[in-house]
């Protein structure tokens, strides 16, 4: 049985956590985090990299310092090197909190968005949304209208994480379908997962806090 494992953990945390993080991280992941204008954001991007790492590092049996990293055809990040390619992965986040989500035999992307107004939604889904779409989100109350957005669009950002690209994009998906699911991260959260559809079968999605 094919089980999609979805990983939530919190990214602010103390100052020797990070030190401790940074060190797990490579040179060059080192001056990515130093790239962002906000030291919040530095800090953030380096502990849910080396929590990456260290994920990765125990599903493979290798040390967190071991695991390599290359970009596929569409830019989605993967597993290179010695590692092997059987691993998948994803990783969004969103404020303080990220899901760090694996699987094995296929592709798969996660999204979260924290549940709060999106000033553009109305004319987001309008340009985005297939008309099917459209005519649900329509349909729904004023009251509705924010939690079917983020519904909407976790579910479309996890298609996009999956396959690379970006949203907006037509995906040549070149025969793949993919298998969609809502999951709940926590409290004032929404989350999508999604993975090839030939993984489906008895797929069994596991959501744990760190």
């Amino acid at each position: 049985m094919t089980v999609i494992e979805i990983l939530m953990t919190r990214l602010d945390v103390g100052s020797a956590a990070v030190r401790q993080a940074a060190m797990l991280l490579s040179d060059e992941e080192r001056m990515r985090a130093a790239s962002f204008s906000r030291p919040r954001d530095c800090r953030r991007f380096i502990v849910a990299r080396a929590e990456l790492r260290r994920q990765l590092g125990a599903r493979l049996n290798v040390s967190a310092q071991e695991i390599e990293f290359a970009r596929g055809p569409h830019g989605k990040p993967c597993l290179a090197g010695r590692n092997t390619h059987a691993l998948h992965f994803s990783v969004s986040h969103s404020d303080d909190v990220a899901a760090l989500a694996f699987a094995t035999g296929g592709e798969i992307g996660v999204d979260i968005e924290v549940l709060r107004p999106v000033p553009d939604a109305e004319t987001i889904a309008a340009q985005l949304c297939s008309p099917e779409e459209w005519r649900a989100y329509a349909s729904l109350t004023e009251h509705q209208k924010l939690r079917g957005f983020l519904d909407w669009w976790t579910r479309s950002e996890a298609v996009v994480k999956a396959h690379g690209g970006g949203l907006g994009h037509p995906l040549d998906t070149s025969g793949v379908a993919w298998t969609v699911r809502t999951f709940d991260p926590g409290p004032g959260l929404v989350g999508a997962v999604a993975f090839a559809t030939g993984c489906e079968t008895g797929a069994e999605t596991r959501v744990t806090h760190g």
